[in-house]
This record gives structure tokens, sequence and C-alpha cells, in this order.
């Protein structure tokens, strides 16, 4: 006779893994079509940031994702680039940046974490007090929390926006929606 090693699992338990990895599933599949349109959009970083993501988590590297890697690569090892980052096309960055960079890549993880931990499990609303809040416990500012997200924001807005002249009235102005097809 043989004996069971462990008890079955409780049937509530199993439904709430499941919807956890249903929804860690859209969620990875929302994160990599983000990057492969930052891609398409001439982030080149974006890439780099997919296969990362992919290889930290355990999950597959998308095709694409893949595809494209191994012909930067392939480009650095064969000689036709001096660098890796000639090779995935990234620009060079001054030293104040990059130290910026540093300190917001960082940041970055345990500012989602906390947003997304708060904004679910004690329903604050996304907005400045959250990020002020959570500003306030990593021991930085609201506005490193907030500066990815505003950088994005402000580079998809300087894409989108339209100048108008100072001399042309706002009536006179053409509708953004034949420029937005």
């Amino acid at each position: 006779m043989t004996q069971r090693s462990c008890r079955p699992v409780p049937l509530q338990v199993r439904l709430a893994r499941i919807k956890k990895r249903r929804f860690a599933r859209a969620l990875n599949r929302a994160y990599l079509a983000g990057f492969e349109k930052r891609y398409k959009k001439g982030h080149n970083n974006a890439l780099l940031d997919v296969v990362d993501g992919c290889l930290r988590t355990g999950r597959k590297v998308p095709l694409w994702a893949a595809q494209l890697f191994c012909d930067c690569y392939l480009d650095f090892a064969d000689g036709r680039v001096q660098t890796l980052d000639q090779a995935f096309g990234i620009p060079p960055t001054t030293n104040r940046k990059f130290e910026t960079r540093k300190k917001h890549n960082r940041l970055r993880p345990k500012v989602v974490y906390r947003i997304v931990q708060l904004h679910t499990i004690e329903n604050m609303a996304i907005d400045g007090e959250l990020f002020a809040k959570v500003g306030r416990e990593l021991g930085t500012s609201a506005f490193d929390c907030l500066a990815p997200l505003l950088r994005q924001r402000r580079q998809a807005r300087a894409k989108n926006s339209y100048q108008r002249h100072p001399l042309v009235r706002s009536h006179e102005t053409p509708s953004l929606k034949k420029f937005n097809r």
C-alpha cells in the first residue's frame, strides 16, 4: 500500500492559482506587445528590454525579438561593427544621463511593485498622491518615481502635438483628426 506524499490542493486554491497564471500570461503578452511597438517606433533598446525580461522571468523570448537579437549580435561577432552599442543601435550616453538612468533603473522595479501593490490591495487611485507616498517610502521624490512615466508621455506628446502659429486663431486651426490617421 502506498501513501500519498502530499495532500490534495483544495479547489479554491487551484482556481486562485489558475487565475493568477492567466493574469501573468496576459500581463506578459501586454509587456511584449508594448516593447514590440516601442521597437517598431525606433527605440532600439526595447529589444534588449524584451530579451532581458524574458530571460529573467523564465519565459520564451518571442521569435521576432530572438531573430533581431541574433542578427545584431552576429553583426558584432562578425566584426561588422565595433561595439555592441553600435550593433544594437543604442546611442552613446553622457555621464550625467548614465547616472540618472542608473538611479531610475534601480528604483523602477521597486516603484512599479509598490504602485501595483497599493493600487490593487489598498485601492488607491494612480495619481500624484500615490507617487508621493511611494517616493516617501523609497526615500526619493515623487518626481523620481514619476520620471520614467513622464518621459514616455512627453515623448508621445511631442510626436502627436501640433504647433499652432501665434497669428492663427484657434477656430482657424485645422483639427488634429486628419493628422492622426
